[in-house]
């Protein structure tokens, strides 16, 4: 059927920093939904707003800076600068 289906969503609020955890306390979650194949099913809407807590990690990697987070399932994220100027 050649259908796309997309997902944005754009987390904005505040967060803290405590020793070693990070907390975030999100302000405001919209989401946006599309389906070129079935338009009727397109939705916009707030999203929820949960506040989540992470130990957090900054470490060196060769040229570098990178922030790690930990989620309680023991998931984790990892950020860095880009490293092209």
């Amino acid at each position: 059927y050649q259908c796309t289906t997309s997902m944005f969503s754009n987390e904005t609020g505040t967060y803290t920093m405590n020793g070693a955890m990070v907390s975030l306390r999100p302000e405001k979650n919209p989401y946006k939904m599309t389906n070129s194949g079935a338009p009727s099913s397109n939705r916009e809407a707030a999203g929820k707003l949960v506040n989540r807590s992470f130990p957090v990690r900054i470490y060196r990697e060769g040229p570098l800076m990178r922030l790690e987070l930990k989620d309680a399932e023991g998931a984790v994220q990892t950020f860095s600068a880009s490293s092209h100027k």
